[in-house]
């Protein structure tokens, strides 16, 4: 017993050295410390001890190098001023019985910034209530930004954090937005950021925070009973142009006039029109306002903004090939891009694909910034042999609505005409496996056979290379531990066809990673959470490759909740941040949510896919807005844009007053009564939100929300192929589309694929838009013969909860019927046939396109598919069925009726 829990201990004493140690664990260094974190221009020491006898120790450094000395078992690498920012010390020994080995030192330089700074983004003034506005926080020459964080504040209340990846050693400049949507309350506010530094264990305490001086808000009230009249109600104007716009009331003033930068007109107190006009407009973001001073009960200030669009067309758009010149290889992938330079701005911009005068694809932006950019956009094709000499262009479009130009201005780039070469599908080379899935630093295999003479082969590859051989059919690419994300092995050969050529044939290889931590969160809460109100969790994902492959799954307990995957491209790890919306009640409480990050690397890949966890997260919950005694009826409602709403505010306590506040219907205070309601008869504000007040007799005024969801059912779904017309090919990978227009609110929203009537896959939204939006929803297939014919639709479901329509409102797309090519198959290769008048020889094999048949060993030639075993003498017959997809025979025996 007690030599069994000795080796236990050995054991995982060695397995501790090796994980902790990596490839360093047989080196007999010590660091003291192990890590060091310095700030920039400050002093560093590090010690290396060894304790075996050796033939010369060192420190190698770009400062502060220690020479090799060979009588000391300690030395120390020192720099008293530290002005490198991507130092790294290495410690190294030569042994007496064996080679020189090495430890680093890793070296963590830190800056504090030089300032932190906020600001309003496109704004001056005072804030209008309800309406959205960005604020900025400018980091100024920090370093190493992966370890800042720079954290929102309104008063002492944490808002939010935003971190950063960037590897980059060096000092940056960081800037980090943050969009509000004050009310009244606001009024007076103080915000502010604050950029702190955690650089771990070994980094100063507390972490270095640098904070920017507080900006304090003012809040206005809307503007929506302000009485002023705009002509036009909104302008397009492109840049450098001229613009005017009038502005006038009906009332009675004590002055109005318009406020902007380029164009104000000075308050006047004797007309009630006044016209903003500008000659040659050159500021991008300009946002003219006309206010006016008027008398209700006293006198107020209320204020009508102008909406301006300022464009400019694009200096040139050009379209090329990304990493590729020259003949493309038909069927092989390849990437187009399209540079549209110099925009603006680039929200109302189309980038339009063709090939010849089809549209193939376009591309939209969601960026909201005015002043011009700079956009690439990307298109993937697959080119076959009829595509030899094609034209292809792209098409840069600005719609900037009715009030811009008509036509919208549209700038195209000069085509680009490809040359498409046969494809590599007749090498005769066989990969063993024809694709493969490691581990990261795992080792690899794959055999490139060949059956015919050649004068040498061999694999080019980054790592494990094969040099060419001439007298082996069969070699192998191996790699014993592979760190290259994007490897592309491929097996070439020289053969002889009627003259010496080269082929390749391309190993398909996928490196991944798992995860090293999965975490959740939740975002700007901590503490129990209120029963009915909406929160934020926030799944943390880090260092996983390659992230198309990965979900990320919701749960509540063992429920699943949602799931989330990756179009991303990227080989090598990165870190991924999903957030799931929750809206917990009582019986929440103690509620177990928990995320998952699942690789699913395909049937190469491991079995069962590699799943990491985060650790649970408990909820608490507590009762929501009990204590005021108001009731509602319904406690909620989902109305239709557009529709009709009503609902019962009642209380059974005395009071002084109660009343609704909304921006749509509200009931003033009324004493009297036990029982108002809030009535709309057409609802057409998507983001209302109600609230029932009373002032009870024995305490101050308390409140009620009523939750409204507004939603509207799409206009249209639409189903599409990505970047492909015509019929499909067995086996290949084909994009298909579904788009959603104009629905609310997207959260709710679930848009299925379906293929006949079997459900394929669905996707949901955690956008927390009210107003209608334009969803696209993709989904790859891979179709096979047994889909020629097939009918593949999607459909647009809004799941509006127990309070909306039931069943959930479903508008489905029109059918997309798929043609699929494949090449002929027979059932079964050989088939004995006795003579008979009516037994046939039947070749006809089901196939698309049609198939040619040809017969061997027929005095004649006969391009049926079917013959009579009567007609014909005792022996072997050979059909072949052959199509532009490939052919396929079968042998037909025939035996006289007593043999032969």
């Amino acid at each position: 017993m007690f030599q069994h829990f000795t080796g236990f201990v050995y054991l995982f004493a060695v397995s501790q050295l090796v994980s902790l140690a990596g490839a360093q664990s047989e080196c007999p260094l010590q660091l003291d410390p192990q890590r060091v974190v310095v700030r920039y221009g400050g002093s560093v020491a590090a010690n290396c001890s060894t304790s075996v006898l050796h033939k010369g120790m060192g420190w190698e450094a770009s400062e502060g190098v220690v020479p090799v000395t060979k009588d000391q078992n300690l030395i120390t690498w020192r720099v008293s001023e530290l002005t490198e920012w991507d130092i790294k010390p290495v410690c190294y020994i030569n042994l007496i019985h064996s080679a020189q080995c090495k430890v680093d030192l890793p070296v963590t330089v830190y800056k504090t910034p030089d300032s932190v700074f906020i600001s309003t983004v496109n704004h001056r003034g005072p804030m209008t209530e309800g309406q959205q506005y960005e604020l900025q926080c400018d980091v100024h020459n920090v370093a190493p930004v992966q370890y800042l964080t720079v954290k929102w504040y309104k008063g002492q209340t944490l808002l939010h954090q935003t971190t950063f990846t960037d590897t980059i050693k060096t000092p940056e400049n960081k800037t980090v937005t943050l969009l509000i949507r004050p009310d009244r309350a606001d009024d007076g506010a103080e915000y502010w950021c604050a950029a702190e530094l955690d650089l771990g264990a070994e980094g100063p305490q507390p972490h270095p925070t640098i904070s920017a001086k507080p900006l304090s808000i003012a809040v206005h009230g809307a503007q929506s009973e302000c009485p002023l009249q705009l002509d036009p109600q909104r302008v397009v104007v492109r840049y450098g142009g001229s613009v005017a716009a009038n502005c006038s009331t009906s009332v009675l003033h004590k002055g109005m006039g318009w406020e902007v930068s380029e164009g104000a007109v000075p308050m006047t107190k004797d007309q009630n029109l006044i016209t903003w006009r500008v000659s040659e407009l050159t500021e991008w973001d300009i946002k003219p306002f006309c206010f006016i001073n008027y008398k209700i009960d006293y006198f107020v200030q209320c204020i009508v903004e102008l909406p301006v669009k300022v464009y400019k067309t694009p200096d040139s758009v050009f379209i090329s090939t990304v990493n590729h010149r020259g003949p493309m290889t038909e069927g092989q992938q390849y990437e187009l891009q399209c540079d549209v330079h110099n925009v603006a701005p680039v929200q109302y911009l189309t980038v339009k694909w063709y090939k010849g005068q089809t549209l193939l694809h376009q591309t939209t932006f969601t960026d909201t910034i005015k002043t011009p950019e700079n956009k690439t956009v990307t298109l993937l094709i697959r080119p076959d042999r009829a595509d030899d000499g094609a034209e292809y262009w792209c098409a840069a479009e600005l719609d900037l609505g009715a009030e811009g130009p008509q036509p919208h201005p549209t700038y195209s780039a000069k085509p680009l005409s490809i040359a498409v070469h046969g494809a590599q599908s007749e090498c005769p080379l066989q990969l063993d496996p024809q694709r493969v899935v490691v581990r990261y630093a795992g080792s690899v295999a794959a055999n490139c056979s060949t059956s015919v003479l050649h004068i040498g082969m061999g694999w080019e590859v980054s790592e494990g290379a094969v040099p060419m051989t001439k007298d082996q059919n069969l070699i192998t690419w191996r790699v014993s531990e592979l760190t290259e994300w994007d490897i592309k092995p491929f097996c070439f050969i020289n053969y002889k066809i009627d003259y010496f050529v080269q082929c390749i044939v391309e190993l398909p290889v996928k490196v991944y990673k798992t995860p090293d931590s999965v975490f959740i969160s939740t975002v700007n809460h901590r503490g129990p959470m209120t029963e009915g109100q909406q929160y934020e969790l926030q799944c943390d994902v880090h260092n996983v490759a390659p992230v198309q492959y990965l979900t990320v799954k919701w749960y509540k307990g063992q429920t699943l909740l949602h799931h989330t995957t990756f179009n991303d491209t990227i080989e090598t790890p990165e870190n991924k941040t999903v957030t799931l919306l929750i809206r917990p009640d009582r019986a929440d409480d103690g509620a177990e949510y928990w995320c998952a990050a699942e690789l699913d690397l395909g049937a190469d890949g491991p079995q069962p896919h590699p799943t990491y966890s985060a650790k649970p997260l408990s909820i608490a919950v507590h009762g929501a807005q009990s204590e005021c005694p108001l009731q509602l009826d319904p406690q909620r409602v989902v109305v239709r844009y557009g529709g009709s709403v009503a609902v019962n505010c009642y209380t059974s306590v005395l009071h002084k007053g109660m009343g609704w506040e909304a921006s749509e219907g509200a009931v003033p205070m009324t004493r009297n009564q036990n029982l108002i309601t809030w009535r709309v008869s057409e609802l057409t504000e998507w983001d209302i939100k109600p609230v029932c007040y009373i002032n009870p007799n024995d305490r101050g005024q308390c409140i009620v929300h009523l939750p409204v969801t507004v939603y509207k059912t799409p206009d249209s779904v639409f189903i599409s192929t990505v970047n492909h017309r015509g019929p499909m090919m067995e086996g290949q990978q084909y994009e298909l589309q579904c788009d959603v227009h104009n629905v609310a609110p997207v959260q709710y929203l679930t848009v299925k694929w379906y293929k006949g009537q079997t459900l394929l896959h669905q996707t949901t939204f955690t956008d927390n838009i009210k107003t209608p939006e334009n969803k696209t929803v993709t989904l790859l297939i891979r179709p096979d013969r047994a889909d020629d014919e097939a009918e593949y639709w999607c459909e647009a479901e809004l799941d509006l909860g127990a309070e909306g329509p039931q069943p959930h409102p479903t508008i489905s797309a029109k059918p997309l019927n798929v043609e699929v090519y494949y090449k002929p198959k027979h059932s079964n290769s050989t088939e004995t046939i006795i003579q008979d008048d009516k037994d046939m020889l039947d070749c006809t094999v089901k196939v698309n396109p049609a198939p040619t048949y040809t017969w061997d060993h027929l005095k004649e030639k006969i391009s049926s598919s079917v013959l009579k075993s009567s007609e014909l003498s005792p022996g072997r017959y050979t059909c072949t069925a052959t199509n532009t997809l490939g052919r396929d025979s079968k042998v037909f025996i025939v035996k006289s009726t007593g043999g032969f």
